[in-house]
């Protein structure tokens, strides 16, 4: 459901692409991807809309960011 709805928030963006089910679970394999951090929005049992944050560590260290 949450690939969906990325694929659905995606489709228009100018460097947007659809992104298969290999796609995801390889992103999700990620070491920085926490989906504890994740919000998902729902409408009744449909997946109305997604935040899907993560922290990069050693990308923030590297721009000074805290």
């Amino acid at each position: 459901m949450v690939l969906e709805a990325v694929n659905e928030g995606l489709k228009d963006h100018w460097a947007g692409r659809e992104w298969t089910e290999e796609d995801f679970q390889e992103w999700l394999h990620d070491p920085i991807i926490d989906p504890a951090l994740w919000v998902v929005a729902y409408d009744g049992d449909e997946v109305a809309g997604t935040v899907l944050n993560w922290i990069h560590e050693e990308e923030n260290q590297r721009m000074g960011r805290k």
